[in-house]
């Protein structure tokens, strides 16, 4: 399971400015309210000035750039990139890969997969990176990445690693259909009596709200 750079600074940012304004009552961070289709156009709808053209860029295990694999300009306030159906199994990296913790279970060991972002050009320069997102409250943060599977399997599980002041809680629900799917990152924090308890749940339910913006 691969989390974009982008998207993880993002999450990180969000932890240290709950650290400043924790609430109390943990928040929801789990809202499906719909299926979850195969993915194979993203139609990115946004009305901008800061980019010119979109670039799907695969990545690896690792999060590091394998690929160009769509490109889309700018046309009637949005970009449409077309996907490739399939991808080379050269391309991809087993599941195992990605998930290195025993407390992770993945349904099939030989699954292969990869992840993507979207980068923002504007006349050749990079801006920054297309990201569906939805800061729900000052302790939460959504974020929607796309991750393309060889084959049908799950990652499910969670665990909790201790630190002094903080713990991290780790969840999967993941459940990846052959071709591209949306998976979705939901990071949030809560102050306990033992400190602040970030929570980070990487799940295939479709989450309501999120909306196109570019971050830098």
């Amino acid at each position: 399971m691969v989390l974009t750079k982008k998207i993880c600074v993002l999450f990180v940012a969000a932890m240290f400015v709950a650290m400043s304004s924790c609430k109390k009552d943990e928040p929801v961070i789990d809202n499906p309210v719909v299926d979850n289709p195969l993915v194979n156009v993203i139609e990115i709808n946004i009305n901008t000035t800061a980019a010119d053209v979109a670039k799907a860029e695969l990545l690896n295990a690792q999060g590091d750039l394998i690929a160009e694999i769509a490109t889309a300009t700018y046309q009637n306030n949005k970009f449409v990139l077309n996907l490739p159906a399939e991808l080379d199994a050269s391309m991809l990296s087993y599941a195992t890969e990605g998930i290195t913790d025993s407390r992770i279970s993945i349904s099939n060991n030989q699954a292969k997969s990869a992840g993507m972002q979207i980068a923002a050009y504007k006349n050749d320069i990079l801006v920054g990176y297309l990201v569906m997102s939805e800061k729900t409250t000052q302790a939460s943060t959504k974020e929607q990445v796309f991750h393309y599977a060889d084959r049908d399997f799950t990652i499910t599980g969670d665990y909790y690693d201790y630190y002094s002041g903080f713990v991290m809680h780790q969840i999967y629900d993941v459940h990846l259909k052959k071709g591209w799917n949306r998976v979705y990152a939901i990071a949030n924090s809560v102050m306990t009596t033992e400190g602040i308890t970030y929570t980070i749940r990487m799940t295939t339910a479709a989450q309501a709200g999120l909306a196109w913006m570019i971050v830098p």
